[in-house]
């Protein structure tokens, strides 16, 4: 009998970050920034998923994920003046984070018969953005 059992986990937070944006002009054809702050995140909802049937004879999978984490946001990018008087402008860049705090919820226990899918866990993201802002 095979015992391979794919495993897919999902964590889904809402996060706002509080994040100082330096620019070489606002008002320029093309503009530079960089960003950073803390980040504050929510869970709202997090699954752990098995492709079939757990083993009952062998340890069940088991997920415990904290309420919330904190993290340090960071990120680079630019964008440029649209129209003459450059207030449509097209934006592009990277945003990255960092948790500061461990994600997993160690104060459940666990029987023998179960194992935590998260152990340490620290989130780590990056992401790309493209979008159009309107300057007024």
């Amino acid at each position: 009998m095979e015992n391979d059992v794919e495993q897919q986990l999902n964590l889904r937070y809402v996060n706002i970050p509080l994040l100082l944006s330096l620019n070489t002009g606002k008002t320029k054809a093309i503009n530079f920034n960089a960003v950073a702050g803390p980040q504050v995140g929510f869970n709202v909802g997090s699954s752990l998923s098995h492709s079939s049937e757990q083993n009952p004879d062998q340890p069940q999978a088991l997920l415990s994920v904290k309420k919330g984490d904190i993290g340090f946001a960071y990120g680079a990018g630019i964008d440029f003046g649209l129209n003459p008087e450059k207030t449509i402008r097209l934006g592009m860049g990277y945003r990255g984070v960092l948790g500061l705090l461990d994600i997993s919820d160690s104060s459940n226990t666990t029987t023998t018969e179960g194992y935590y899918v998260l152990d340490r866990s620290k989130l780590k993201t990056n992401a790309a953005y493209i979008g159009l802002s309107i300057l007024f």
